[in-house]
Formats: C-alpha cells, sequence, structure tokens
C-alpha cells in the first residue's frame, strides 16, 4: 500500500541520517594527519595562486597546524596568519583580502561526497 512504502521511505532517510549523523560525530573527534593536512593545504595554495593568505582552522587546533605549517618553507612564507573556526575539521583558506577562498572543511567536503556516495550507501543499506 501507498501508507506502508511512505513509512519505509521515512524509515530509510532515518536510518540514513542516523548514518550521516554518526559520521560528524567520529569526524568531529579525528584529527587530520600532518602528511594529509600539508597536501590539502599545498593543493588550495595552488589553487588561490596568492602570495599571501590566511587560514581558518578548528578551535583549539591553531598551534598544532602552525607547527605543520611551520616545517614546510614554502607554506610557512606563504600563510601569514591562523584563525580559529566555528567548524569541526578541515580549514578554509583565502587570500588576504577575503575575495578568494577555498573551504576544505569536513562539513563541506562532506555536502560534495555525499550525493555521489547515496547510491552506494542505499545499495549496502536496502539492496532487497
Amino acid at each position: 500500500s501507498i501508507e506502508v512504502r511512505q513509512n519505509l521511505v521515512s524509515v530509510k532517510a532515518e536510518v540514513v541520517s542516523i548514518i550521516i549523523d554518526r559520521v560528524k560525530t567520529k569526524l568531529a573527534k579525528t584529527s587530520m594527519n600532518k602528511k594529509a593536512f600539508i597536501s590539502l593545504v599545498t593543493e588550495a595554495v595552488d589553487a588561490l595562486k596568492v602570495n599571501k593568505a590566511r587560514i581558518y582552522v578548528p578551535k583549539g587546533e591553531i598551534e598544532r597546524i602552525k607547527d605543520y605549517i611551520q616545517t614546510e618553507i614554502d607554506l610557512s612564507n606563504l600563510i601569514i596568519e591562523f584563525i580559529e573556526g566555528g567548524f569541526i575539521g578541515g580549514f578554509i583558506l583565502e587570500d588576504t583580502d577575503g575575495k578568494l577562498r577555498i573551504d576544505n572543511t569536513y562539513a563541506t567536503r562532506m555536502e560534495m561526497l555525499l550525493p555521489r556516495m547515496m547510491p552506494e550507501i542505499n545499495r549496502e543499506l536496502f539492496q532487497s
């Protein structure tokens, strides 16, 4: 019946929502390792094509990120400002005018990946 089908769709959406919330919670407790972080920041710097930039990092992560950046001469000369952002992981890199910005936060990356992953998630969870 239509009612059963609607209930099934609602339950499936709730299950997917719970999984996404759990992934977000796990990501919030995960720090990106130095190699991965430096790689992503380098990609962002190359994409921005600027001489100076500022980086927004998760609350409480400034010192750790400064340590990461300071080991890379090119990055340490380019990133002149470190600011705490209101997000759980990743970073935002922008030019010093604030006109060009690359958002590499976990939330944004997840938003970009979810539409591509949903068919696979549905298949894994609900294949009949």
